[in-house]
Parts: structure tokens; sequence; C-alpha cells
């Protein structure tokens, strides 16, 4: 490599030529800004920087309810698993279901609209950091195509919905 002098970027600028013809009437470079930008000044903090005790206390009250909140429902559930045998079924089938679809190769599906779905896609994202092939399917996306992230899908075969006719009568 040559040693070039450096040069400034008003030097540069300068030097550089434009690849198109210019054209007559128009102005073909901006002026260069030279003059040194001052740093601003420092300004007194806001009023609403000020801490405020009470908003403090506020909101480490809300924190403190709302732990109690979900400590009573995790109190609530424990009990729950303890004493209702349909609880403690349910809960027993989807883990075992869980295990055989993990130890069998196989891919969790978890499926959910609304609320229920923004939490299936949190479990989606928890369970695919773990290592386990997990994917979300929209409920009305599986109608439209997406059923093919579930096992094999024969796009020329309509859709098999058993709660609709498969020759629909004209009333």
């Amino acid at each position: 490599m040559e040693d070039r002098p450096a040069m400034s970027f008003a030097a540069t600028a300068a030097a550089y030529q434009p690849l198109t013809p210019v054209s007559p009437g128009l102005a073909t470079s901006m002026p260069l800004v030279c003059e040194p930008i001052l740093p601003l000044p420092m300004t007194p903090p806001d009023a609403d920087d000020i801490p405020d005790k009470a908003a403090d206390e506020a909101a480490l009250s809300t924190a403190l309810q709302v732990i109690a909140a979900e400590r009573d429902a995790l109190t609530y559930l424990g009990r729950l698993y303890e004493s209702d045998p349909t609880a403690r079924d349910g809960f027993t089938r989807a883990v075992s279901t869980i295990s055989k679809t993990i130890t069998r190769g196989g891919k969790l599906v978890v499926s959910g609209v609304g609320k229920s779905g923004k939490i299936g896609q949190k479990v989606v994202a928890t369970m695919n950091s773990l290592g386990i092939r997990t994917a979300f399917l929209h409920p009305t996306e599986a109608l439209h195509g997406d059923l093919g992230m579930v096992g094999e899908v024969s796009t020329s075969q309509p859709p098999r919905i058993p709660h609709l006719p498969t020759n629909p009568t004209p009333r």
C-alpha cells in the first residue's frame, strides 16, 4: 500500500468527481459546514426526574399485591392437584403425552387463539430453548395449508373436517 497523507473530509469531498453529467441549471453541491459543533450546556434536572417517595411506595405496594395474588393462585393450584382426581389425571396425562412425543422424536404442536394463543407461543419459545422440537399452529391457518407442519398433507385432497358433509346439498 502507498503511504498517502490523510485528507480531510472537505478535501475528499472536493476531489470527488460525479459519475453523471452535471445539469447546468442545478446546484451540484451543498456548502460544507466548517465551524465546530459546540457541546450543549448542562441543564438542571426536570421536576419529573426528582424521585417521588409516594409514587415509589405505591409501586412497591402494587408489586407486593401482585406477588401475593400469584402466591395464592399457586397455593390453590397445589391444593387442586393434591385433592382433585380429575385435575391430577389431566396433569399426568399431559405430562405422559409430552414425554412420549419427545422420546419418540416427535414434535409438540401448540395451538390457541387470543390470549391462550399468546401463552401457547411463549410455551413454544420455552420448549424450543430447552431443545424440545415444538411449533405453534394457529387454528385458522391450519385449515389454509399449515397442517403440513403436523404431518403429511396432500394438497390435492380437500381438508378432512369430520363435522362438514362431503357433498353439501343446497337449500
